[in-house]
């Protein structure tokens, strides 16, 4: 699965320097934020953070593919919570 480039409409509005959280390296990543289809911010590319001592730019597959499970389709925006266990979960 990749993720759908922006659209024309939604040019990248931020640039968000973080880490990787898929192993204990801690490799610097950066994520390109654009607004998603449904107005929400999403992010559309993750890429090496050059400036990182860990990774001086470079990621492994699962670095470079982070973009692809943060703006998964499936994926929860907000925590659910259950109030009595008989109860369905609810934002």
């Amino acid at each position: 699965m990749t993720v759908p480039p922006p659209s024309p409409e939604a040019p990248v509005t931020d640039r968000v320097r973080t880490v990787c959280s898929y192993c204990g390296v801690g490799c610097g990543i950066v994520l390109d934020i654009a607004a998603g289809p449904d107005g929400r911010r999403t992010v559309v590319k993750a890429s090496g953070d050059k400036e990182h001592p860990s990774n001086a730019g470079r990621l492994c597959t699962k670095g470079a593919t982070g973009a692809d499970l943060l703006a998964a389709p499936g994926r929860l925006t907000t925590a659910l919570a259950r109030p009595d266990r008989s109860e369905e979960p609810a934002p």
